[in-house]
This record gives structure tokens, C-alpha cells and sequence, in this order.
């Protein structure tokens, strides 16, 4: 995989997941404090593109606009650097010019700069909790075990979880999925404390939920994206969203009233306030770094708390918005409609690829002329195979020009023109040799030469256009894959 590949992937990832972003930032907003579960869920989606594959694609995947299968295409293109070209190895088919290779390497030290930050501060400060549970004293017997033990069994936990005390920590929080730790700190486990319990149920709910996990798993996209202002606001907005459920499983336990809990949060939170507290989304903890509104809305939302079951409720609504706003790229090879003068419903063109498995080595669109240099629009693709490849006719159709040479212009070598229905047409220049004539009817996946490098190259290639109406189309965009 290239340097471009790699970025153009990554492009097409963040296009995704900003054009999700939008709507799920306006549901959670018209949602208010109400269906936390389901707003979790929603932004779960953003990052769950993230994740995804860059070229996968559903039937229903939701595709706003065509014109973006450009990226998807130039996601597939594995184009070459000319500084690497002369390696033991290298391709140097259809080269980018030096400029533009330090431009895409520039570009990729910049994503690693910004990738290596974020990865470094996060496990920085985890590192710096794990150090703390292991100075801290573990706790395995008296009372605080035993209520430690009673919310374990009343959260429906099996997994045993350590729970320790800390002398230098001021802020409770909860770390490990399989062999969870709670950690709270020396003067909060005081006897006459009227905030334990409601602390300790909301740091065992956070192990109930797995959300040490998550922010793992969201950490590693926050860092790969770390450029893309969707994955900030996601990552904000999971991280306020788990404190709301926690707060929800433990007022709906009914160990805790709603008051009770309310006042302690409040308590716990003003304390928060002047302390300096590690960076968000590293732990999961009692006290996250809300603002005034998600302080307010913890609190209301607590004591509005109602005991209701709502999974089945909020996975439907989860998956049918995964469903109706998950957007997948548009596929390759999709049937490209005709007209034809004598049906009313028009009849579909089936395109192959020219060169089944051949590399795409400059894909559609503006770059530099691999000979002057100059900025120009490519009209068509650039496949690359070995010398004697067989070269394929795209569609159905008749050849119109089956030349060796041409005379407007022979830089294209052995050229091969084929006229398609619907006003198509696609070329095929700087073959070996020619297997058809002009005026022969040709089949798709009919050979028509093969793979060569006649006229101005600077390797093996074939170079492929289609026009519609007179007017370039992307080639990649119309074979299947």
C-alpha cells in the first residue's frame, strides 16, 4: 500500500464520517437529555465508520453524492513515487513528478506527527493510572469490600474486580475489562461519607458497561483521525454519554435515591472543579469534565430516572438508523444506463475491466505531465502489467479506429477505438499489437491486443478513456470490480 493509497483511504473514511456526523449531531441536540442510550448509540455509528473497511459497501448504504466515488477510486490506485521507483522492486509505471511526491510525503509526516501525539498523551496518562492502582492498597475484606461485593451482584457483574484505595489520587476511577480494577481515593472511603455509595455503584457500573474497553478502541480511531473534527465531538459527547448511563444503572437499581444520588453527584463534581484532573477519555470516572449543560443534565437525569426497560427499544432505533444514514461508497461496476431509441426503459451497458488485476497507476483526473511537468487533466486511467498482457474491450460494441499509428497524434502508439450504444465510446492506446480491425463487432471481455509500450511511455501500460457524448468519464468508475 502507498503513501497516497494510505491518505486517500483515510480521506474517504473522514468524507464518510462527517456526512454521518451531521445528522446524529442533530438528533442528539433535538433529543435533549432524553434516550441516552439511544444518543450513545448514534454516535457509536460515526466512529463505527471510522472503523470500517474504506471501500466497503452495502445495498443499502446511503451514497448523497455520486461524484464522490472519485475518492473510492483513488483509494484503489496504488500510485508510484519516482524516488522509490528505482528500487529493487519499485514500479515505474506513470510516475508523479518529484514535487509531488514531497507534497504526499510531507503529508503523511504530518498524520504521523499528529497520530504519535495523541497515541503518546493517551497512554501517558494512562500509564500514570495504572501506577497508581499498583501503589495503592487493595481491599479485600470489611465493609467497604462487602458493598463493593453487594453493587458487583446487584449490576449482574460475574467478573471479580479488585478494588484498592489511594492516598494520592482525589478522583475515583475504574480501570481493565477481564480483570477490572476500582480505585477510590483515602478520603472518600471515610465511614460518614454520604457519597461512597453512590460512587462506588457508578464505578461498577462503568465495569458492567465494558467502557474501559471502549475508550481503548476510541483512543486508537482518535488517533488515526486526530485531524477530523468529527472524531473529537464523537469521542466528547461517548464520554459524557457513559457517565449518563452509569448514572441511569445505579438510580435504577434502587439502592440509591434519586435525591440522594443527585446531591452526591453535585457534591463530587464541585469538588472536581479545582482539581487537575488527567485528560478526557482515558479512564472511565465518576468525574468527567462536563460542562455546565451536561453537568445540569446528569443531574436532572438522574433524578427523572425511571426504571424502564429500553434495550430492545434502543437497539431497533440503533440499527435502523445504521440502516437509513450509514454511508457506504458508491460501488464500482454498477450498471450505467442507455438510451435506446426504440424501448422506452433504457438498457444497461455492463463494463469489465481492460486488464483483469492490472494495477491502476494513474487514476483520472488533474497531475503533472510525467514528461513536461505541467499541470494538465488526465483524461482517462493508466493500467499496469506486464509486456503482452491481454487487453479486453470494456463493453459491447464496433471498432471504430484500429491503427498503429495515428496520425493526429502518435504519441498514442497502437491504438485501438471502440463506439459503444448510448453515445460511449472507449479508447485503448499504446498497445503491442492489434487482434482487431476497423468495423469489427466486439464483445465485452473480447481481446484486442495486448499491453505494451508503443508511443510515449515510460513503461509497460495501457492507457484508457471513455467518453460519453464527447465528454471524459472516469473508467474506474464504470467496471466492475
Amino acid at each position: 500500500m502507498t503513501l497516497p493509497e494510505v491518505v486517500a483511504a483515510l480521506a474517504q473514511q473522514a468524507v464518510w464520517a462527517l456526512l454521518l456526523a451531521v445528522p446524529v449531531a442533530l438528533a442528539d441536540r433535538a433529543l435533549g437529555r432524553r434516550l441516552p442510550a439511544l444518543r450513545w448509540g448514534l454516535w457509536n455509528l460515526v466512529l463505527l465508520r471510522l472503523a470500517l473497511p474504506a471501500g466497503l459497501s452495502a445495498p443499502w448504504g446511503w451514497r448523497p453524492w455520486h461524484g464522490l466515488g472519485g475518492i473510492a477510486a483513488a483509494a484503489e490506485a496504488p500510485l508510484t513515487i519516482p524516488l522509490l521507483a528505482a528500487l529493487p522492486g519499485g514500479t515505474p509505471e506513470a510516475p508523479l513528478d518529484r514535487s509531488s511526491a514531497i507534497g504526499w510525503l510531507v503529508l503523511a509526516l504530518a498524520w504521523s506527527v499528529g497520530a504519535a501525539w495523541c497515541g503518546a498523551r493517551w497512554w501517558h496518562a494512562r500509564r500514570r493510572h495504572l501506577e497508581l492502582t499498583r501503589q495503592a492498597e487493595l481491599v479485600s475484606e470489611g465493609r467497604l469490600f462487602e458493598r463493593a461485593e453487594a453493587w458487583r451482584r446487584r449490576l449482574g457483574i460475574t467478573r471479580r474486580i479488585r478494588l484498592v484505595v489511594s492516598d494520592t489520587t482525589s478522583r475515583p476511577f475504574t480501570l481493565g475489562v477481564l480483570r477490572p480494577v476500582v480505585c477510590l481515593p483515602r478520603e472518600l472511603v471515610d465511614p460518614e461519607s454520604h457519597d461512597l455509595e453512590a460512587v462506588l455503584g457508578h464505578e461498577i457500573a462503568h465495569v458492567r458497561h465494558l467502557d474501559d474497553l471502549a475508550l481503548r478502541v476510541e483512543a486508537c480511531l482518535g488517533a488515526l483521525f486526530w485531524f477530523h473534527p468529527a472524531t473529537w465531538l464523537a469521542r466528547r459527547r461517548l464520554d459524557h454519554l457513559r457517565e449518563r448511563l452509569c448514572d441511569s444503572a445505579v438510580v435504577a437499581s434502587g439502592a440509591v435515591t434519586k435525591s440522594a444520588y443527585a446531591r452526591a453527584l453535585l457534591a463530587q463534581v464541585a469538588v472536581s472543579r479545582g482539581l487537575d484532573l488527567a485528560p478526557p477519555q482515558v479512564i472511565p470516572s465518576w468525574r468527567d469534565r462536563s460542562t455546565r449543560q451536561e453537568l445540569r443534565e446528569r443531574i436532572e437525569g438522574a433524578l427523572e430516572a425511571r426504571r424502564r426497560p429500553r434495550r430492545i427499544l434502543c437497539l431497533t432505533a440503533c440499527l435502523a438508523a445504521a440502516f437509513i444514514l450509514l454511508p457506504a461508497p458508491p460501488r464500482a461496476g454498477a450498471a450505467v444506463q442507455t438510451p435506446d431509441p426504440g424501448s422506452t426503459q433504457e438498457p444497461a451497458i455492463h463494463w469489465t475491466r481492460p486488464v483483469p488485476g492490472a494495477r491502476l497507476t494513474s487514476p483520472f483526473g488533474p497531475r503533472r505531465d510525467p514528461f513536461t511537468g505541467d499541470a494538465a487533466h488526465h483524461d482517462g486511467v493508466d493500467l499496469g502489467a506486464p509486456e503482452g498482457t491481454p487487453v479486453v474491450a470494456m463493453a459491447d460494441g464496433t471498432v471504430s479506429v484500429a491503427t498503429e499509428h495515428d496520425e493526429a497524434e502518435p504519441a498514442r502508439g497502437t491504438l485501438v477505438v471502440i463506439d459503444h450504444p448510448g453515445g460511449y465510446r472507449s479508447l485503448y492506446s499504446h498497445l503491442q499489437d492489434l487482434e482487431v480491425e476497423t468495423g469489427q463487432a466486439v464483445t465485452a471481455g473480447q481481446t484486442i491486443g495486448h499491453l505494451g509500450r508503443t508511443g510515449a511511455v515510460t513503461a509497460p501500460h495501457v492507457h484508457v478513456e471513455v467518453h460519453h457524448d464527447g465528454q471524459p468519464v472516469d473508467p474506474a468508475g464504470l467496471w466492475a470490480p
